[in-house]
């Protein structure tokens, strides 16, 4: 009988640790290919010019002098010939370092960036971008094949050119040179032809620049840079001198052949009807002078998806800078119109932020050679002081006085904007539509008083009370809730001195409280003024509601109080009411559920 044989293998320890060793090196090779493939270089030796932050998605980097694409992370830096790409359904903008300049590159678009001691520069391969010079000194070229774009300070353009070919993006091959789209949508843009080549020599056309304003939107299509030739045994082309000679004396002989059939003519008909002589006419550019709008205009424009670009003002170490989306007052109105002083125009807009906009203010400008406010300014605090929420859609409207003349809707612009105080980072809203409608044309014709027993409450389910610095020192902080005036009175209402005004505070809060403060600003004053008083006392801490302990921590409170108006509001609309909490040396801040503020006026 035969044996039967053993087949059963068992492993040694010499064999497990092979397998170990060779999963472990496998893993590590895996690790070092991933870590190389989404790796970037930074150069040690060269300061970089810009940086890039992603707006959605990620982008590629190619420097000037390697063919190999990198992956980027957000933040990474730029360096001078750079070139960056995005992919489909990337998005992504690169800021030229301490100058208020950017560039959005939308998906699938291409730009190599250039910073010199004369200029900073973009030349733009393919895809469609913006550009946002808020530089308060220098201007940034954007090139596109022979083109030149002279993007001016507090300007923003939109360009848009064919996707580039992956030839063009590895730099196989040159791009060819394609019609290119340019939208203006704020400020000034000059556009001008690069030197023309003739005979191997560079030589400068005798072209004077296209000049763009907001609003126009031109497409520039590839010329012919090769002049014609002129003949066998000759130069197969003009020079650009040569050509400018002919021409002059060609419009030269056609004007004098022109004013001798005119003289002939004149000359014929004194024959008949004996008349003094007529001289050659001269074309006269003529310049309509805006008209006065008239109330009713309503008009509506849709933006799309608008980055709200930094705008730099002042000492940027200081931030003295803002964030503003602008456009100009003319799409929205009428086109050379004059708006007076005193008009009423009511502004609406809505959209998505990509971020929280706790406060914002809007600008329209007078349309001034130099850049002048038309109406006070203001914060304004939607949907009750709670603000614009991330990615929340937003309807608002507001009505705003104009204290000074607008002299050209065509040289005027509106715009949007918040403080780095307020938020420090570039907000995108998508979907944003601005609409004006022009109410009144007549001064002051909207202003109301606020009638006697007019009441409002306001509810919040859970509201948290933001910090507000009022000091340099560590303790000069307090806790405080800002209202718009007119979303509890309504826009454009006058309260008179003398008046009576209770305030009634129910809910909870999470910590204890020791008073809390309602004051009533008005903000048209260059100085802060305090509308409300205690009736008892006009001393500013008498308007607390209460000194002493006013609720403990989770427990329901009611409390009520009635001030006097002891100066005029001129203008709910630019007035702010604040509820401020101590804060009693707890760093904590207070947050209320239920909260209930109700007004009623006497």
């Amino acid at each position: 009988m035969m044996k039967k044989r053993n087949t059963t293998y068992r492993l040694n320890i010499v064999d497990y640790l092979i397998f170990i060793f060779c999963s472990l090196a496998a893993a590590a090779a895996l690790f070092l290919f991933y870590r190389d493939l989404n790796s970037y270089t930074i150069k040690q030796a060269e300061e970089p010019v810009a940086k890039i932050y992603f707006k959605k998605n990620t982008a590629q980097r190619k420097f000037v002098d390697n063919d190999i694409w990198e992956v980027l992370t957000n933040s990474s830096d730029i360096y001078d010939g750079d070139r960056i790409r995005t992919s489909k359904d990337s998005e992504a903008y690169t800021e030229f370092n301490d100058s208020g300049i950017q560039i959005q590159l939308r998906e699938k678009s291409m730009v190599q960036i250039f910073k010199s001691k004369k200029e900073r520069s973009v030349d733009f391969i393919g895809g469609e971008i913006f550009v946002a010079n808020n530089s308060p000194e220098e201007k940034v070229v954007v090139r596109s094949g022979k083109k030149e774009i002279a993007v001016s300070q507090a300007s923003e353009v939109k360009l848009a050119l064919p996707e580039v070919s992956e030839a063009a993006a590895a730099g196989a091959e040159e791009a060819v040179e394609s019609p290119v789209i340019i939208e203006v949508l704020s400020g000034q843009v000059e556009v001008i032809e690069q030197a023309a080549e003739t005979k191997g020599k560079k030589e400068k056309l005798e072209t004077l620049p296209l000049v763009l304003s907001a609003g126009e939107t031109v497409t520039l299509v590839p010329q012919n840079e090769v002049l014609p030739a002129i003949g066998a045994g000759q130069e197969a082309n003009l020079s650009l001198e040569e050509k400018k000679k002919e021409i002059e004396e060609s419009v030269k002989e056609a004007f004098e052949e022109t004013v001798e059939k005119k003289s002939e003519l004149v000359k014929a008909k004194e024959e008949v009807t004996p008349e003094p002589a007529a001289s050659v006419p001269v074309l006269v550019q003529t310049y309509e002078p805006p008209k006065p709008i008239e109330a009713g205009v309503e008009k509506t424009k849709n933006m799309n998806d608008v980055p709200m670009f930094v705008n730099y003002w002042g000492d940027r170490a200081k931030k003295e800078y803002n964030y503003a989306a602008n456009l100009r007052l003319a799409d929205v109105t009428e086109a050379n119109k004059t708006i007076p002083a005193g008009s009423i125009l009511e502004v609406t807009l809505s959209g998505r932020p990509s971020k929280d906009i706790p406060k914002f203010t809007i600008q329209i400008s007078t349309g001034d050679v130099e850049w002048e406010q038309a109406h006070h300014f203001k914060n304004y605090i939607p949907d009750n002081g709670l603000g614009f929420l991330k990615d929340t859609p937003f309807t608002f409207t507001t009505q705003i006085l104009l204290d000074k003349d607008i002299i050209n809707t065509n040289d005027s612009n509106i715009g949007i904007n918040y403080g780095a105080d307020i938020l420090d980072e570039m907000s995108v809203i998508y979907n944003f539509v601005v609409a004006v409608k022009v109410i009144s044309v007549e001064k002051g014709a909207v202003i109301t008083k606020v009638s006697d027993g007019y009441t409002k409450t306001l509810e919040y389910e859970n509201l948290t009370f933001p910090v507000n610095q009022w000091g340099s020192k560590s303790d000069e902080y307090e806790f405080r809730f800002d209202v718009d005036a007119a979303d509890i009175f309504g826009d454009h209402k006058s309260i008179s001195k003398g008046s009576k005004i209770k305030i009634t505070l129910s809910g909870s809060c999470d910590r204890d409280l020791y008073g809390m403060r309602p004051e009533l600003e008005d903000t048209s004053k260059e100085s802060w003024i305090q509308i409300l008083m205690n009736d008892a006392d006009r001393d500013y801490e008498a308007a607390k509601i209460n000194g002493n302990l006013l609720t403990a921590k989770n427990k329901e409170f009611n409390l009520s109080k009635e001030y006097d108006v002891y100066t005029d509001l001129p203008d709910t609309t630019f007035s702010i009411f604040h509820l401020q909490v101590d804060h009693g040396n707890n760093k904590k801040n207070p947050t209320f559920a239920n909260l209930k503020i109700s007004f009623e006026v006497e």
